[in-house]
């Protein structure tokens, strides 16, 4: 999307200091095609509801493909898959080999290659692994290209995880287009807008070639589909316009390319949507291109047709000393009072939809991978599922800055996939435990965050049961307590041997629920059974929790921590009961007044902008009313219920055997009753020393160190207090106190904005409900009247262990739950034929993440490792015997690959053993601190369903 980009005066025409020979100017030809934004991503493909955007992603592509074929020295880019695949389909096969050739003479280039351009704020770093691989494959599988170059030319600021991922992906170059306009007009005099950037802290020789685009992808004067002048080349005319605009494109690009160090510049010729009516694009450059180049003693300069890989080609044979970076590129502003921080939090239920939809697919893969059953129609299913949620990693997609209309379709879409990921799950594991053609009845519960699950809130009769499947998506053993929404507390849990399993009930006094919790032990990749059954009466296996009161002050405690919290639930302080360490700690919800515009600037705070009223800086009490305080003290969880106003609510959990606090907020709808919108947070304020600083994590990867009003880069100037310090959070932020050696840190269940504007103090935004457009393009403001129930887990502990680390991969990968139609123990066991757990896999060792477990269509699978820890964190590399993770079968090739998993590496070190090749008894690979490390395996046979009852399961 176009959205307003401020160009201060700086930026006007600069003296050139080139090298010998005149500057080449790279034509890069390309369309920006968001995959959803002012429209859904159905109505972009087919240039349905034109009124809103005029857009026909079928037609830019019918038409490039057609003006490549006339013209041999045509090129052009193309970036999203989630588009070009649908064209593709629809093509025969004379066209699809017209195709082929274009890109086998590097006509047509595919850039960045995704499925999506992604988001690099809210999106966590394994669905960009996701979206990535999913377009790679595709392109390796039907052009055998790999992608070369990175086009993040419309995310809003750029993150060191994605940099990270292209270089891991095999790119070695990346381009964009939004930079800070503080950072940016620093480096133009400088000569710094091309750098060399270092994106992780944990591996310093990872680098690439990173061009910030000057003045946008956009190249104003000729965007002629847009209505700008066409060249009028016959001098008779009194319109004759050939010469001016000559010397508008050459001045232009003589301007921009003064903030390089060498002789080639990139005119990025296209848009959004562009080429839609490609001929009056190509006809009018190429008029230019033909003047200019035949005058090139007077203009010194030469024009052709080029390509991103090209251009990132000529700055390495040009010698150029580039300047290095090593922080990432947020917060992003692109003027005083306009920074793009909102969208860290816009859409909060769609960012937790798609972080759910997430765990739902891996759980998915991961199990089938692991069963080693192949089935065709098992992996169009898998497909269907996986397509959805790559397109929610757009930037418009998850990131919530797109209509309201098109957030349902991206929602509804999700829907669709999470039912063809559950239709796959239930299908594998029938086929493990009963065999094909047998009936399980397993479904889901997408609502059970909101009580809403026909299976668990019916209530059971006399001698009937209701067998629950519970799935670990990682790879490490789990033990986890289950919490389900019940009708009745005459209910008891047992295993899948008939054993009894202790549990506890709490009744919800708000709702009239009952809340039925137990502890499970679930396998790594595997899944596990229990049964809810009918009681007449109390268990002796179930503890009812009798409600209490609070008094003045109140504790809840687990093994490990203790919570203490005053008469109206507020929490004072947490204790660390091994150590007897305790932290003052208080927390509220407050909310920031959304600036309108205002007689310092008329920036309004949107979908996109984070801008607190000038006047309010200070945020204001969103409680307004004492709560109704319960408190639950139970054998396997505690908790405390706090019941403010209608819009806001809050329940404190501590569990008996782990060591966080886990916070359930509840907002909204957010009362707009004054006229006035609300940006909520939660605020925590302790009694650390943490020197002005706070450390956030980055995509879920590497924790990047962050201080008030502070830039690494450049010297900041403030103009915005607020805003201007916060920064996207996709899985943790802590603070830190380096004396006392403690840290208090926030896991979260989604993308959030937060910052640590004073001493001891953290606060994360969780929900935004504002009543006008920034002005940046989507033109209807962020009027969500939704309720947001979100989760983070508190952790206290020393500044040195990174106990966060393996916590955030179990907030990310909760165990999922199937439920079965089945009624009663007989008909079960009657169906079933193997018992669980089903245990697939030998756990991984510690600190490591089997991060994908992919099938590919030939029979292949993607295995891909994950070292969870950073380099400063204290742990070394990790050894992992690949031959070893599959229980019982037989690994007959490995070849490791880059990121995506479609070029085979050379690299002294990595692996490559072809079927057929003898190989060891043990396959080890090391992965050092944040290594991820990629592998295309075949084993030795695929479980069908002759082969199920012999499995080893346990």
């Amino acid at each position: 999307m176009i959205k307003t980009i401020l160009l201060l005066s700086i930026f006007g025409v600069l003296s050139l200091a080139y090298g010998e020979g005149p500057l080449n100017i790279h034509v890069v030809a390309h369309t920006h095609d968001d995959v959803g934004w002012l429209k859904t991503p159905d109505e972009y493909y087919y240039g349905a509801n034109q009124s809103i955007q005029a857009a026909g992603v079928q037609y830019i592509l019918d038409g490039v493909i057609a003006a490549l074929q006339a013209n041999p020295e045509r090129k052009f880019i193309y970036v999203e898959m989630g588009f070009f695949t649908r064209w593709w389909n629809e093509q025969d096969d004379n066209m699809k080999q017209i195709v082929q050739g274009l890109v086998a003479n590097k006509q047509l280039e595919f850039i960045n290659g995704g499925w999506t351009m992604h988001d690099e704020a809210a999106v966590h770093f394994e669905d960009m692994v996701s979206q990535m691989t999913l377009g790679h494959q595709f392109l390796f599988d039907t052009f055998g290209v790999v992608p070369l170059v990175g086009w993040q030319i419309d995310p809003f600021g750029h993150s060191s995880t994605s940099a990270t991922l292209n270089v891991l992906a095999g790119f070695d170059a990346l381009f964009f287009a939004r930079m800070d306009y503080q950072d940016e007009a620093n480096r133009i005099p400088n000569k710094a807008e091309e750098m060399i950037w270092y994106p992780s802290y944990s591996d310093p020789n990872l680098n690439l070639i990173t061009g910030m685009m000057h003045g946008g992808y956009c190249e104003s004067g000729f965007m002629f589909e847009y209505g700008d002048e066409p060249v009028m080349d016959d001098p008779n005319l009194e319109n004759y316009n050939l010469i001016a605009k000559a010397e508008l494109l050459v001045n232009n690009a003589k301007s921009q390319a003064a903030a390089l160090r060498h002789n080639d510049y990139m005119f990025k010729y296209g848009c959004d949507f562009l080429f839609d009516q490609g001929n009056i694009q190509w006809k009018n450059i190429e008029k230019l291109m033909t003047y200019i180049n035949a005058n090139q003693e007077t203009y010194g300069v030469k024009m052709f047709y080029s390509t991103p890989s090209i251009y990132a080609a000529a700055i390495r044979s040009s010698g150029a000393a580039l300047p290095s970076k090593t922080d990432d590129f947020f917060p992003y502003a692109d003027g005083p009072h306009s920074y793009w921080t909102g969208y860290f939090v816009s859409r909060s239920t769609l960012k937790g939809f798609v972080r759910y939809s997430s765990n739902v697919l891996s759980t998915t893969s991961h199990l089938l991978s692991a069963s080693l059953i192949q089935d065709e129609f098992i992996q169009a299913s898998l497909y269907a599922a996986q397509q959805p949620n790559g397109v929610t990693t757009h930037h418009d997609a998850v990131a919530g800055t797109e209509q309201q209309h098109v957030a349902d379709d991206y929602a509804l879409n999700l829907n669709k996939a999470n039912d063809h990921a559950v239709d796959v799950l239930s299908e594998v594991t029938t086929t493990l435990i009963a065999g094909e053609g047998q009936e399980l009845g397993l479904t889901y519960c997408p609502l059970i965050n909101e009580t809403i699950c026909t299976p668990t809130m019916t209530t059971l009769a006399a001698g009937d049961v209701l067998p629950i499947m519970l799935y670990n998506s990682l790879a490490i053993d789990r033990s986890e307590v289950i919490r389900l929404p019940v009708s009745t507390s005459y209910v008891s849990v047992i295993d899948s041997n008939s054993a009894a399993v202790p549990s506890q009930i709490i009744a919800d006094g708000n709702t009239g629920v009952f809340y039925l919790g137990f502890v499970a032990q679930v396998p790594a990749l595997g899944f596990s059974t229990y049964f809810v059954q009918y009681t007449s009466g109390k268990h002796e296996s179930v503890t009812f929790v009798e409600p209490q009161s609070a008094t003045a002050q109140n504790d809840i405690s687990g093994k490990y921590i203790t919570v203490l919290f005053d008469a109206t639930g507020s929490i004072q302080s947490i204790t660390d009961r091994e150590t007897g360490a305790i932290l003052p700690v208080t927390q509220e919800y407050m909310y920031y007044v959304p600036n309108v515009g205002d007689a310092v600037s008329g920036q309004a705070s949107g979908a996109y902008i984070f801008r607190p009223a000038t006047d309010q800086q200070t945020p204001l009490p969103f409680a307004t009313v004492t709560p109704t305080v319960t408190i639950n003290n139970g054998p396997i969880y505690s908790e405390v219920v706090r019941v403010f106003q209608p819009e806001l609510a809050q329940v404190l959990r501590v569990y008996a055997d782990e060591r966080f606090v886990e916070v359930e907020d509840v907002v909204g709808p957010i009362d707009i009753s004054n006229g006035q919108g609300k940006e909520v947070i939660t605020r925590y304020n302790t009694s650390l020393n943490t020197n002005q600083s706070w450390w956030t994590d980055s995509n879920g990867v590497e924790m990047m160190p962050r201080r008030l009003n502070f830039r690494p880069s450049w010297n900041y100037t403030i103009t915005e207090p607020v805003s201007g310090n916060y920064v996207p959070i996709d899985s943790t932020v802590y603070i830190r106190d380096t004396t006392a050696n403690l840290q208090f840190t926030v896991l979260v269940d989604r993308s959030r904005g937060g910052a640590s504007l004073a001493n001891g103090q953290l606060e994360t935004m969780l929900h935004r409900r504002l009543l006008v457009d920034d002005g940046r393009g989507v033109g209807e403001p962020l009027n969500e009247t939704t309720i947001m129930k979100s989760t983070s887990w508190l952790l206290f502990s020393n500044a040195t262990t990174a106990s966060h680390r393996p916590l955030a991969k179990r907030l990310y990968h909760t165990v999922f739950p199937l439920f079965s139609n089945i009624t009663t123990l007989a008909d079960w066991q009657a169906i079933v034929k193997v018992n669980t757990p089903y245990a697939p896999i030998n756990p991984l060792p510690e600190g490591v993440q089997l991060l994908s477990f992919l099938p590919k269509s030939n029979g292949e699978y993607i295995l891909r490792l994950h070292h969870i820890y950073q380099s400063d964190e204290n742990v070394g590399p990790v050894i992992v015997d690949i031959a070893d993770i599959v229980k019982g079968q037989t690994v007959t090739g490995v070849r490791e690959t880059q990121l995506t998993a479609v070029e085979t590496l050379t690299v002294e070190g990595a692996l490559n053993y072809k079927k057929g090749d003898s190989l060891p008894t043990k396959i080890e690979v090391s992965l050092n601190p944040m290594q991820i490390r990629t592998f295309v395996l075949t084993f030795a046979s695929a479980i069908d369903s002759s082969s199920f009852s012999s499995i080893n399961i346990v």
